[in-house]
């Protein structure tokens, strides 16, 4: 199954489990024996999760249509968790370069949709990284390298704060997300 039919199929469930949700609200529901009821603020789910284990091969663009489609399609906050860029190029230097293009693209997305509400950044450094065993390497997926030092990225992708090191991709990130009012239908 291509990753579009199977998000789409997932996003479904999730509505399922959306509508489910409006039952338990109003009524107590009985599955397999046992009974099910809601209490006042109580969900079945919270966030959506993104594992983010990406290479320098990600497609920013379809990862941003997938942000838009859960946030229209399901309206709950996105938690990105996991992120790591794993260098897949032969040219390292370059795959470097990228790679820390990447990651601060991802920080002005971040940025820029108040329904993602937190970060994971996932490998220690590039020798800790889980997608060494992944890729059977070392994939140089981390901000830092070996000796737990940030990496530089280009110039042209520096932070707001001019800084040009990775650790742009980790500053904090201010919140806007609103979680909807109770009873509050999200329009169609």
């Amino acid at each position: 199954m291509d990753r579009f039919k199977k998000r789409k199929k997932i996003i479904d469930l999730l509505k399922k489990i959306q509508e489910i949700e409006k039952k338990f609200r109003t009524e107590e529901i009985e599955i397999d024996g046992e009974v099910f009821k809601l209490e006042e603020g109580e969900t079945l789910i919270d966030y959506i999760g993104f594992e983010a284990h990406l290479t320098t091969e990600v497609d920013l663009d379809e990862m941003e249509n997938a942000f838009n489609e859960v946030i229209s399609e399901i309206g709950l906050p996105i938690e990105i968790t996991e992120l790591d860029v794993a260098c897949v190029g032969q040219d390292l230097e370059n795959e470097i370069k990228k790679q820390g293009e990447i990651f601060r693209k991802i920080m002005d997305m971040i940025q820029s949709y108040p329904e993602i509400v937190s970060l994971t950044i996932w490998s220690q450094s590039d020798e800790c990284s889980f997608m060494n065993s992944k890729l059977g390497r070392i994939a140089y997926a981390s901000l830092l390298n070996k000796f737990f030092v940030e990496k530089e990225i280009p110039e042209k992708n520096k932070g707001k704060d001019g800084r040009t090191d990775c650790f742009n991709a980790i500053l904090p990130i201010e919140s806007k997300y609103e979680p909807p009012t109770e009873g509050k239908e999200k329009d169609n």
